[in-house]
């Protein structure tokens, strides 16, 4: 016992000093809600921010998924704005996602971003 066996502590159980990160455990469905599925999404600093739209509300979703301190509280943020309009934004210390925010913008191009990742417009109308 030990386990000093000079492997570099690679392939030990799920002790203090392992840096893989637990599963992200929510979606980014189950972030927004019933009824919004991922039009699109983009890798970020610290995780990945998806954009959902429901047919249902007519609003688009933001949520920003963390893949680093996941399960965590670290700062994280995300926004949504749309064309000619102003931003929404959620921001703080998350332990597994920032967000949802939601904007109804029919008719209107969306855009998307986290810190200072910034999509495109698009899914307009």
């Amino acid at each position: 016992s030990g386990g000093s066996d000079g492997g570099g502590g690679t392939g030990g159980g799920g002790g203090g000093g392992s840096t893989k990160e637990p599963a992200q455990k929510y979606t980014p469905t189950q972030a927004c809600g019933s009824g919004y599925y991922v039009q699109r999404s983009m890798a970020v600093s610290g995780g990945r921010v998806y954009q959902l739209y429901s047919s249902g509300t007519k609003k688009n979703c933001a949520v920003m998924m963390k893949s680093v301190n996941v399960g965590r509280p670290s700062s994280v943020n995300v926004w949504i704005q749309p064309q000619g309009g102003s931003r929404v934004s959620d921001s703080g210390s998350f332990s597994w996602y920032a967000g949802p925010v939601y904007v109804y913008a029919p008719g209107k191009c969306v855009r998307v971003g986290s810190g200072s990742s910034v999509s495109s417009y698009a899914n307009c109308g």
